[in-house]
């Protein structure tokens, strides 16, 4: 590719993740999605950026909310600017990939534009959570990948294996990438009569090199607090899946097709040209290694948890499966198709972002008006109750019990989650009069009724023994008057 032609494809790619980023910024959702993006908000609220999985996810939110702070955005506003960003920097490189395969300039705008808007893609570029920033790293190792191909120089090599560390560093599914990118470069070079194996093997041993070393170093950093990163738990759903084959179509619908629609279906078809039935084939193997994994791991988690991941293990196969899809339908189908994915993708983010009008908002106006002019102190212990904050009372900061330090809120789910027991009981014999001097402001303390539930009920081994020891501690010491309604019922703390 000439240089003019290189210059005008990184171009291209630019406008590609400028218009996907535009998407995500337009549709951006207040309602929180899952359990990990509430948890994340809460520990990045409290300056804690260490994990247990997905080393660099929590210290790039961190910096983006110091970055998002100049402009006066709040907290979830500036993660949630990471996943746009993240899902827009993913297509871009997608796109780019494309063009360093020397796919032609409006084929590779089509593909790109048409991955931006595959639905499971622009879902996490408007939602607080890991996987749009995720996509950015599967983004790069595709982009790689195509390097790769082109040049088969050990340098891209080797430089595969370490994109897949940085993806597997950003979220754990990184890991899988291997899978699928490997058998498209053995494709590729294959059909070009150029060798492969040699590089294929060393590729899959690197990423492994690579994979081990990002968590061995990250846990000698301090910044993984296990030293396995998520490999152990992968491998604990996996097994569990293998268990529960009942639940693999619904995954297969749920995780792979409605995310991924319609290339999820399309790209079985025969591509035009004398080595189309080589290039599904060889997609094929790929795909499959990719999504069986994906599917043994999603099995195990909708089994155990059942939770709706809405696509978010199969977003990197958007890139061959749209490349393939695109040269099935021709130009003007595919276009169809892009028509089709953002009809699905719009849907589902409107349905999925009515929390906050039915929920959050009224509830937030509720409390506002417990004490006019006053805003409230809180004792969240609950996901909606973090949810309230972070969207609704963003300016409100986050107050362990210790000497010197104000806020608005005390975190109880952190503090009876406390693996230390004695020391959780130490704070819950003090907070009473932590919490008296609160009232003497003139600030109503409030706390939920699911709270109060969570506290009194749940079975989690450490809450069962903090849970109603703080909420012992807080009735003697106060009165809990219900405010609100049915709906949005709370209490308000007053001292007997």
């Amino acid at each position: 590719e000439s240089a003019d032609g290189a210059r005008g494809g990184r171009l291209d790619s630019l406008w590609v993740g400028l218009v996907a980023l535009a998407l995500y910024v337009a549709l951006g959702q207040d309602t929180l999605y899952g359990v990990d993006a509430w948890n994340d908000l809460r520990l990045l609220a409290g300056g804690d950026v260490r994990s247990a999985v997905h080393v660099l996810y929590r210290p790039l939110a961190a910096w983006f909310a110091d970055l998002g702070g100049v402009f006066g955005w709040s907290l979830h506003e500036s993660v949630r600017m990471l996943s746009a960003v993240g899902a827009a920097l993913g297509v871009a490189f997608m796109h780019a990939a494309s063009r360093r395969l020397l796919v032609a300039p409006s084929a590779a705008f089509v593909q790109g534009i048409w991955i931006a808007v595959l639905p499971g893609i622009w879902f996490y570029g408007t939602v607080a959570e890991r996987h749009g920033p995720f996509f950015a790293f599967a983004g790069v190792a595709c982009y790689v990948t195509a390097c790769w191909i082109r040049s088969g120089r050990t340098v891209w090599t080797l430089g595969f294996a370490l994109a897949c560390g940085l993806a597997y560093a950003a979220h754990s599914t990184g890991v899988l990438l291997c899978g699928m990118l490997v058998p498209l470069y053995a494709m590729e070079r294959h059909r070009a009569g150029r060798p492969w194996l040699r590089d294929s093997l060393v590729a899959l041993l690197g990423s492994a090199v690579a994979v081990f070393a990002v968590s061995r170093l990250a846990f000698l950093a301090g910044q993984l607090t296990e030293a396995t990163g998520n490999l152990q738990i992968l491998g604990e759903y996996a097994g569990v899946a293998l268990q529960h084959v009942d639940h693999w179509p619904n995954v297969a619908w749920h995780e792979f097709l409605l995310p991924l629609m319609p290339v999820s279906l399309v790209w079985l078809g025969r591509v035009r040209g004398p080595d189309g039935l080589c290039v599904t084939t060889t997609l094929a193997v790929g795909v499959a290694v990719y999504l069986m994994f994906s599917i043994l791991i999603l099995a195990g988690f909708d089994a155990i948890e059942h939770f709706d991941e809405r696509g978010a293990y199969a977003l990197p196969l958007a890139w061959p499966l749209t490349r393939v899809s695109a040269a099935v339908l021709g130009r003007r189908l595919a276009l169809v198709g892009i028509g089709l994915s953002s009809v699905i993708a719009v849907a589902q983010i409107l349905v999925h972002d009515t929390h906050r009008d039915q929920w959050t908002r009224p509830e937030a106006e509720l409390l506002r008006q417990v004490e006019p002019g006053r805003p409230p102190y809180l004792l969240p212990a609950v996901r909606p109750d973090f949810e309230l904050l972070f969207v609704e009372f963003p300016e409100f900061r986050p107050w362990f019990p210790e000497p010197g330090r104000d806020g608005d809120y005390i975190d109880l789910f952190h503090a009876v989650h406390a693996e230390d027991h004695d020391g959780g009981k130490a704070i819950a014999a003090i907070l009473p009069n932590l919490l008296r001097a609160i009232v003497t402001t003139g600030r109503p303390v409030l706390i939920s009724e699911r709270a109060v539930r969570f506290l009194e009920t749940s079975e989690h081994r450490d809450v069962s023994v903090l849970g109603p020891e703080f909420l012992a501690e807080l009735r003697r010491a106060f009165e809990f008057r219900e405010v609100g309604d049915a709906t949005h019922r709370y209490y308000r703390l007053e001292p007997r």
